[in-house]
């Protein structure tokens, strides 16, 4: 009777191991699939904001890299305005998606419909501006600057990819 009591303890005491193992790896899977979900889609996100902060950065120098100035001095002075005006507007434009990356990541990574259009919108709006730069802008201008040209272009795919995922995965 008491070998029959210590294995019905041993039994009782194995499942109750079970049990709280399971808990445990459900647990655990629950923790990384809400880390995968939210947490790492966040961090991606201001990570998205930082490559939109360096493209800013980057517009600093570019003008004169560019000779713009040499370049348009034929071109009449309002067109050169508009072209100045647009160019100072893309900056701003840069600014205000780097400013979602950091104060609306959670949004952005699919926590309202809103958030999840804007990462929409910025992932077809940086692959457009991929499908530009390699099939629109003068492949020379580009060879001469090919080390800041494949730069650029692994930046966009970097952001391409990031509100992509973040505006197609299953959110919840």
């Amino acid at each position: 009777m008491r070998s029959i009591l210590c294995v019905q303890n041993d039994l009782s005491r194995e499942a109750a191991h079970a049990t709280r193992k399971h808990e445990a790896t459900t647990e655990d899977t629950e923790y990384t699939e809400d880390f995968m979900n939210g947490t790492l889609m966040k961090e991606m996100i201001w990570g998205a904001g930082c490559v939109h902060l360096g493209i800013m950065g980057a517009n600093l120098p570019l003008p004169g890299r560019l000779k713009v100035r040499e370049r348009l001095a034929g071109v009449p002075r309002f067109v050169r305005q508009i072209f100045y005006v647009h160019w100072v507007y893309i900056v701003i434009v840069l600014g205000l998606f780097a400013a979602l990356c950091f104060g609306f990541a959670p949004d952005l990574a699919g926590a309202s419909a809103l958030g999840r259009f804007l990462s929409g919108f910025m992932a077809a709006f940086w692959l457009l501006r991929i499908v530009l730069q390699i099939f629109y802008y003068d492949p020379e201008i580009r060879r001469e600057n090919r080390v800041l040209d494949s730069m650029y272009l692994v930046s966009l795919i970097v952001l391409v990819v990031v509100f992509g995922v973040a505006a197609l995965r299953p959110v919840g």
